[in-house]
């Protein structure tokens, strides 16, 4: 015979959604795949009626069910006496919230230091950015750059930048965003029509009434919004009305944006240049 492992203690969890409450799920309505909506999670009475936050405290047995769609059966609980309960805790649902750092300008103030002949190095660390059981997943983050005699804001910005985003693609699933942004002065990069910015995409498409003004060049920086921590991109290419940018646009697809709002810094315009992190 062989031996099997000894028993220990089975859990059983019900992950809801933060989802707006169907017009059928009210107390004393009986709980059915019909009334509750995916991932609606309520308290009821062993009849599979709907308790409220009065009723529950004189209910003598309850169950915890959970509904999966119309025409699926729900997740239902054993059920429950006052005597089983070891206690309970209730907390509201609460959306994630990213936290966002900068290195060197940060929408408002600061700059790269620059320094020839000096490596620069940016830590990430991810035990404030996610919960603590899984930050040990994820081991610190570097991004390197050594900066030769002829030093600029621009070549270790955009280095620094590059580096951290060859990282962060090794991952499968990154959870950074990371974004380069600069202090400079915007203007409008065309006199007509739309651009559109593609996550993923080195193609910044303009429609066809796009009229792209004549100071745009390659070396400008093209940006998907007009505040000062919109990302920015360097044009390395112009094709008609579309604008050939250095990396993949990071963010999500964003556009039709106007071509005629501030978007554009001419690389004579430039100003302090940083790097935007968010996680």
């Amino acid at each position: 015979m062989k031996a099997q492992p000894k028993g220990i203690n089975s859990y059983k969890f019900l992950v809801g959604k933060n989802i707006t409450r169907s017009a059928g799920a009210t107390a004393g309505t009986v709980a059915s795949d019909l009334v509750l909506a995916e991932g609606e999670v309520v308290v009821t009475d062993e009849g599979n009626v709907i308790l409220d936050s009065t009723t529950v405290l004189t209910a003598d047995k309850i169950k915890i069910i959970m509904g999966r769609g119309a025409g699926v059966p729900m997740v239902e609980s054993k059920v429950i006496t006052p005597a089983e309960l070891s206690g309970y805790h209730i907390k509201r649902y609460e959306p994630k919230v990213n936290e966002v750092a900068y290195v060197g300008f940060n929408g408002t103030t600061g700059a790269i230091d620059v320094k020839n002949n000096f490596l620069y190095m940016v830590p990430v660390s991810f035990n404030t950015l996610m919960m603590q059981e899984t930050s040990s997943l994820y081991q610190p983050m570097y991004f390197t750059y050594e900066s030769d005699g002829t030093a600029t804001q621009e070549k270790i910005a955009t280095n620094l930048y590059k580096n951290a985003l060859a990282i962060n693609s090794r991952w499968t699933r990154p959870v950074l965003l990371i974004e380069l942004v600069n202090s400079g002065t915007k203007t409008a990069p065309g006199s007509a029509g739309t651009l559109t910015f593609t996550k993923g995409s080195n193609v910044v498409v303009g429609s066809a009434a796009t009229a792209i003004n004549a100071p745009v060049a390659i070396g400008d920086y093209i940006s998907s919004g007009t505040t000062a921590t919109s990302p920015v991109y360097k044009v390395v290419g112009i094709q008609g009305n579309n604008l050939i940018i250095d990396v993949p646009y990071q963010g999500a697809s964003t556009g039709p944006i106007a071509a005629t709002g501030n978007l554009l810094i001419a690389n004579a315009s430039l100003g302090d240049f940083g790097i935007k992190v968010t996680g």
